[in-house]
């Protein structure tokens, strides 16, 4: 029996899914634009769907945008989940390990690895919103409650632009 992993990048506009085998080759992939509301169902439903969804399944990699502290509580505004416990909702409906992690971390993360680098990275990513992620001895650093590398919500003193998060000034 063939394993694989289903690999997902949410995005504030669209979503990305992949699959891939056990020495990481990709077998294949699509999208599909990002339903805020529904998301959620969004999600479980084109993963049960899926043919590689049941047996040889290994597990499904989630990247967010947003922080995810210890809990797996997820704080992503640009989806509208304000301490959401994703890992549960879909541990419950799907049943499969699942591992949630911030997007910009595992972009910071594929490229120190891709490129075999040795040294210290901050990586900056630009989309819906501004993340990134930092890489210390090799060791992504998340920081108090998951938001190090988090660019985004940086304070920077600009009173006038109002944030998703409900802030102004980021």
């Amino acid at each position: 029996m063939k394993k694989h992993i289903i690999a997902i990048d949410v995005g504030g506009t669209q979503v990305k899914i992949g699959v891939f085998d056990e020495a990481g080759q990709l077998l294949r992939d699509w999208q599909f634009k990002t339903d805020v509301p529904n998301l959620l169902d969004q999600l479980i439903t084109t993963i049960a769907r899926q043919p590689e969804y049941g047996e040889g399944l290994l597990g499904i990699g989630i990247g967010v945008p947003g922080t995810v502290n210890s809990d797996n509580r997820i704080n992503a505004v640009n989806i509208g989940w304000e301490d959401f416990d994703l890992y549960t909702a879909l541990r419950e409906k799907l049943n499969v390990p699942i591992a949630i992690v911030n997007d910009a971390n595992l972009a910071a993360l594929g490229e120190y690895h891709e490129m075999n680098l040795k040294e210290d990275m901050v990586f900056f990513t630009l989309g819906t919103g501004v993340g990134g992620g930092i890489i210390h001895e090799g060791e992504l650093i998340r920081g108090h409650g998951g938001s190090t590398g988090e660019f985004g919500h940086m304070y920077i003193g600009y009173d006038k632009a109002l944030c998703n998060c409900g802030r102004r000034g980021c």
